[in-house]
């Protein structure tokens, strides 16, 4: 029960990073510093300790069967969080034009980044991957098709708003809710393993559709030790997983013991339309090893915002975080809203290997919306599972 702590998965995911990049199969990829490596042990070992100290505390208290309970009234919440989702879906709507997704068709649209009111976009897209994350559980819950197909078109908005990182969140925090609140199973595990496989399969073919072939294996530079037998899906995640890593590795020399940026640290948190009237511009420039591969991981925001250590007390904090909610989590009764803040923590944890999530506006209203919707002053609730 314990290894399900999130805190375990962040341990999981940066120690992988770190040993595929050590493993040096791009030439795009500059020498791993030592203060790079103890870093991110480092920020593990922060991140852990409140999960260790906690699986040391449970020792022989597994609870195998638990019940999972929602509050009577989230139908109700659920019902005004559909009704807000299509008034001001509509309004952006009349506002911005025909939607991203036709422009593929040759109809002028607004870019994605740029369709949506800023601040009250983000809003709408944490509601509706909040719908989502319902949709899918009751589909689990109650085995009725109509919630899947609820499901997929929630999907569907995120294909037609062309928004791959929000159709990507709903996937894997599906994949997440499956796994906290069904039993895991060698034969489940098989078939995530060969869905995995062709979906880097598909993912390298389309890429080298859309960017060419040729033209990112120059880009990559592959060393003599990647094998050339792998599907080219593989050379793009192994540079996608290990290129933040390289541009942290090449910023390190510039980060300092202690600091505090407001900016670096809080911005995200605050709607991009009034973001720069507020903070003004970022506090330091981020240098690129390569201007093609621009991204920095969740690294970026804490390191810039309090430094090498500042941000090691970060993710201990955020470690504490994480561990009560996995707490919360292990009572023999548990509320869904604790599953679905769980799912939330581990959904972040697994792309902070690209991006900060942790501060994103629209997956912390996210975690908000889980709270205010599984919260009612009267403890009661409706069984729908066990696990």
């Amino acid at each position: 029960m314990t290894l399900k702590n999130p805190v375990y998965l962040y341990v999981c995911i940066w120690l992988v990073v770190l040993v595929l990049y050590q493993m040096h199969l791009s030439n795009v990829l500059i020498p791993l510093s030592d203060a790079t490596t103890s870093y991110v042990v480092a920020s593990c070992l922060s991140f852990a300790i409140p999960g260790i100290l906690f699986s040391i505390i449970c020792i022989g208290r597994r609870n195998p069967t638990r019940e999972i309970y929602v509050q009577s009234n989230v139908n109700n919440k659920l019902r005004i969080l559909i009704y807000f989702w299509l008034f001001f879906t509509a309004i952006e709507t009349v506002c911005f034009g025909p939607f991203p997704i036709l422009s593929f068709f040759g109809i002028p649209t607004a870019l994605y980044t740029e369709w949506g009111f800023s601040g009250l976009h983000g809003l709408l897209n944490s509601t509706i991957i909040v719908l989502s994350n319902y949709s899918f559980y009751f589909f689990l819950s109650k085995k009725d098709k109509k919630y899947l197909l609820y499901f997929f078109l929630c999907l569907m908005w995120a294909i037609i708003l062309v928004t791959r990182q929000m159709l990507m969140s709903m996937v894997i925090e599906a994949f997440f809710i499956f796994f906290f609140t069904g039993q895991l199973k060698i034969k489940t595990v098989l078939k995530v393993g060969l869905i995995g496989f062709l979906i880097v399969f598909i993912f390298g073919l389309l890429g080298d559709l859309r960017s060419g072939g040729d033209a990112f294996l120059y880009l990559a530079d592959p060393t003599p030790a990647f094998p050339t037998f792998l599907p080219s899906g593989f050379l793009w995640v192994y540079i996608y997983i290990t290129s933040p890593l390289n541009n942290i590795n090449y910023n390190m020399p510039t980060y300092q013991p202690f600091t505090f940026s407001f900016t670096d640290a809080a911005s995200q948190l605050v709607p991009s339309v009034i973001r720069e009237k507020i903070f003004g511009p970022p506090a330091g420039e981020f240098k690129l090893v390569n201007e093609f591969l621009n991204v920095g991981s969740a690294h970026t925001t804490f390191l810039s915002g309090f430094g090498y250590n500042g941000a090691l007390i970060v993710f201990f904090l955020m470690g504490i975080f994480c561990t009560y909610v996995f707490m919360k989590y292990c009572n023999n009764r548990v509320n869904i809203k604790w599953i679905f803040i769980l799912v939330v923590l581990c959904h972040n944890i697994t792309m902070s290997v690209f991006v900060d999530f942790f501060t994103n506006l629209v997956f912390t209203f996210q975690i908000i919306l889980h709270f205010w919707i599984g919260s009612s002053l009267k403890q009661q609730g409706a069984r729908y599972a066990e696990i």
